[in-house]
Formats: structure tokens, C-alpha cells, sequence
């Protein structure tokens, strides 16, 4: 009987074992096959066009004529213009949300930028309009609009504005920029920082950067620094936002023109932050070393580069004239061209990321006549 109930209890420990290692053995196989599909889906090469979402009236082929983003209650919502309008859509019925007609006073808005305001729990929209030369400040939570920026610069045309949140102080500014070059005098301020209620923090006089085409900021978590970013055609300069200082000139020197759309992007990598610019009149982007203000390579964009967007610290998506390009940064090479005639078919002027709760990392993109498209991975 002893050794009938050992060889019982013998039989159900190695039972227990082989099971313990089965479980084990598909758990190590689930795993392994969710790596290949997580690098399936997380390949930016298997992009392809998803669906329209909307159209939006272009009034400038600059970068921000459209804004997405996730809000603070879990909404998916697509902002652009129509007329003299603003429109909200839900990205993930397509359906409107709502619309702002005449936002800027029978005035075209140009761009739009977005901001989640956490410690007040409330989502922020900025609308500029270069034509009233205005910015007014919306919280979506009501869809109001809770300020007026009113000629910024009385003599120039307002270009572009962001959003800065100071992690030090926290606080939210605007930081706004415009065509300083279009008058001589000596106290134009290409650069002015507003808080939310209108004040002027500050002026940012930069007599080598009188055209500033966009305007943006970073902030260096490692150095806990805040800095302004601003490009036009020819140059691109960093300042130390506390400090009120040049940081750094990055000379791009690649076209005659100084009033070309622009854009910026900073790749925070672990080894280095790179900061890459683009302008629609070159089919050429530049990759500085941030912090060290020299130039790590030259990339081929395309023709007409209107504006790039970060997929990872890897790869770069690039909207310009006659597609949208992926661009392997480290091999400095184009490794995909995507187009699609229901997307717009020429002239992608915007190129935005989100991540969708269904289709996970996508690409929305803007056309020349205004069609506004999602793009996402080929499952």
C-alpha cells in the first residue's frame, strides 16, 4: 500500500511539474508571438491609407492648420477650420462635435495648437489668425473662449504662437512670433511670451532672426531647461528661455528665402537631442546636435518639404509635394513613399501622430485642398 500511495503521490507531483512547465512554455510562446505582432504593428513601413476623416479650408500650406490629440476625459478630437470657423470632429466616428462660427471676426484662422492643462484638468486650444493679427485662447470643456490676444504686433504680421508649460514655475505661457523684418525700427521684438491672461512676460529681440516662420519650444528634462525654438527658410535659433538668451544659432543656409514655411521637430535621443529642420522651398533636412549647435547630416526630404513628424527616435515622416516620405534617420535615407488619392493625392502640408484606442500609433494628414486623412499600420 506504501508504495502504491508513493508511486500516487510521485504521479502527481511530476503531473504538477509537466504542467507548471507547459503553462510556462505558453506563456514563453504567447510572448513570442506577440513581439512579432507588436513589431508588426509598431513597423512604420506597413503603413497605408485607413479612412477621410474630414476637410478642412487651407488657408496657408504652413504646418498647424490642423490639430488631434486626446483630451482629458478620453475624447479623440480633430480640430480644423471652415471659412471663418472652427470645427471639432470625434475622430472615431467621424461625427462633428461642434462649430465656432466666426472665431476671428470674419477673419481666416490659419493655425491651431493644442495644450492639456493637468492641474486644471481641461483641455486648451489656441486659434491664430494672421489675417486679424489675433490668437484667442478656448477651454473645450465649454467651448469658450476665455481670451484675446488683440494686436500683438500692430506694424507686423502675427505667424505663428505655442504653447509653453514651465515645469520650474508651473505655469502656461503663449509664446507668439511674427514678420519683424517688415519695418526698420529698433524695438520690433520678433518674439513675445503672454501668460493666459494677456500679460507680457517678456520680449525676445534677436537682430540676426528678424523673420521668425515658426515658433516652438523644448524642454531638457536631464537639464531641467526650458528653450524657444525658432526657424525661418535660413535660420534656426534655441533660447534659454530663463535666462532670455541666445542659445544656440543653427545656420541652415540652404535657400535664398527667409519667408518659407518651416518646421521643427526634437528627436530627445539618449545619446544626443537632435533637432531637425525642414523648409518648403529645399528639398533638404538638417539634423543639429542640439546642445552642441553643429550639424550631424543632411537629409533628402523630397521635393517641397512642408512639414516632419517624429514616428520614434528611428524614423521621420515627412509631408512634402508629391507624397509622404519615411525617413530611417540613423541611415539618413528615404525606406518608404506613401500616396493615396483619396487622401488628397498632392501637397501633404500636414503630418500629425496619434494614438488611436483602436488602430493604436496613426498618422493624420492634411492635402493642399483640405482633405484630412488617417493612415495606419496594415494589420
Amino acid at each position: 500500500m506504501k508504495n502504491s500511495k508513493g508511486k500516487k503521490i510521485l504521479n502527481k507531483k511530476t503531473k504538477r511539474k509537466n504542467s507548471q512547465k507547459e503553462t510556462k512554455q505558453n506563456i514563453l510562446n504567447s510572448s513570442d508571438e506577440k513581439k512579432k505582432t507588436t513589431a508588426k504593428y509598431m513597423n512604420p513601413e506597413n503603413f497605408e491609407f485607413c479612412k477621410k476623416l474630414s476637410k478642412s479650408y487651407v488657408v496657408d500650406m504652413y504646418p498647424n492648420s490642423f490639430c488631434v490629440f486626446k483630451t482629458i476625459d478620453d475624447k479623440y478630437i480633430l480640430i480644423c477650420s471652415e471659412g471663418f470657423s472652427i470645427l471639432s470632429y470625434n475622430i472615431l466616428n467621424n461625427q462633428k462635435i461642434n462649430e465656432i462660427t466666426n472665431a476671428h471676426n470674419n477673419s481666416h484662422i490659419s493655425k491651431f495648437r493644442h495644450h492639456l492643462d493637468k492641474k486644471n484638468r481641461r483641455d486648451l486650444l489656441m486659434s491664430i489668425s494672421d489675417y486679424d493679427n489675433t490668437i484667442k485662447l478656448w477651454n473645450l470643456k465649454k467651448w469658450e473662449c476665455i481670451h484675446t490676444f488683440k494686436e500683438i504686433y500692430p506694424k507686423n504680421r502675427l505667424y505663428s504662437a505655442c504653447f509653453l508649460n514651465h515645469e520650474k514655475d508651473n505655469n502656461i505661457y503663449i509664446v507668439s512670433s511674427s514678420f519683424a523684418e517688415l519695418t526698420n525700427k529698433k524695438d520690433i521684438y520678433p518674439i513675445k511670451v503672454f501668460d493666459l491672461e494677456g500679460k507680457i512676460i517678456k520680449d525676445i529681440n534677436d537682430s540676426q532672426n528678424k523673420l521668425t516662420m515658426f515658433v516652438d519650444y523644448f524642454y531638457d528634462k536631464k537639464l531641467c531647461k526650458h528653450y524657444i525654438l525658432s526657424c525661418n527658410g535660413n535660420y534656426v535659433v534655441s533660447y534659454d528661455f530663463d535666462d532670455n538668451k541666445i542659445y544656440h544659432e543653427y545656420n541652415a543656409g540652404t535657400v535664398n528665402k527667409i519667408n518659407v514655411g518651416s518646421s521643427i521637430a526634437i528627436n530627445d535621443r539618449e545619446d544626443v537631442v537632435q533637432l531637425i529642420h525642414s523648409n518648403l522651398s529645399d528639398t533638404k533636412i538638417k539634423i543639429y546636435d542640439f546642445h552642441k549647435g553643429t550639424t550631424l547630416k543632411t537629409i533628402y526630404g523630397g521635393a517641397r518639404v512642408y512639414e516632419v513628424c517624429l514616428w520614434d527616435s528611428e524614423y521621420l515622416f515627412v509631408g512634402n509635394r508629391d507624397d509622404i516620405k519615411l525617413i530611417n534617420i540613423k541611415e539618413g535615407k528615404i525606406v518608404k513613399s506613401i500616396a493615396n488619392s483619396n487622401a488628397g493625392g498632392l501637397n501633404y502640408i500636414g503630418v500629425k501622430l496619434l494614438d488611436h484606442p483602436q488602430y493604436g500609433k496613426c498618422l493624420i494628414t492634411q492635402a493642399q485642398y483640405g482633405q484630412i486623412s488617417m493612415w495606419c499600420i496594415n494589420h
